[in-house]
């Protein structure tokens, strides 16, 4: 039988693992959000990259849901599609 120091160790890692996969589906979320914007306004990762002042590979990181981008990148990105910033995150609820 376990002690209640490894089941709630078990419980800890359950949440920490319930957490995490939330956290990947919300960037994937986003990082989706951010490819349909720009293919609409038929934009390159590179074009999007320069414009928002980052590197093409960093906006490849985010679209895959490979980075957790930090506020001002997603800033500039909502400024270079003339959204507000809660219109581009609000694909995350």
């Amino acid at each position: 039988m376990a002690s209640s120091v490894e089941l709630r160790k078990a419980e800890q890692l359950r949440i920490q693992k319930a957490e995490l996969e939330r956290k990947n589906h919300i960037m994937q979320k986003l990082g989706d959000e951010i490819v349909r914007l720009r293919e609409l306004h038929d934009m390159k990762q590179a074009e999007l990259g320069r414009r928002v002042g980052v590197v093409q590979s960093y906006i490849w990181q985010i679209e895959n849901g490979n980075r957790e981008p930090v506020l001002s990148v997603l800033s500039r990105i909502a400024d270079v599609f003339d959204l507000p910033l809660s219109t581009l995150v609000a694909v995350c609820d």
